[in-house]
């Protein structure tokens, strides 16, 4: 079992084999969750370099080039106007009677 939680993670190595039709790039992905087919996750990729800003991929060549991580796509949560915390805007008529 591993030791670490991967759920997420993207790894990369770039190819220096490739020729022709093959790959320039080549990883994987541990998905975090069942994925739907069709369905669109987000995924971010940055360098793979130590807090010193050294390649890791240079000092390890099995090492991959890119890391990133994948996560659901990004829904921008809907404003929902709670009434009795929010007053209606000054050119909204308010009718206070009641109608019965």
């Amino acid at each position: 079992m591993n030791q670490y939680d991967n759920r997420g993670v993207v790894s990369l190595w770039s190819n220096s084999k490739a020729t022709g039709k093959m790959p320039v790039i080549k990883g994987n992905v541990v998905a975090h969750r069942d994925i739907k087919e069709g369905e669109t996750l987000n995924i971010a990729l940055w360098n793979n370099v130590d807090k010193d800003g050294n390649d890791r991929h240079e000092m390890n060549p099995k090492a991959p080039k890119w890391r990133g991580k994948i996560s659901d796509k990004y829904v921008k949560p809907r404003h929902i106007p709670d009434p009795e915390h929010e007053e209606l805007p000054d050119n909204v008529p308010c009718d206070d009677d009641i109608p019965y």
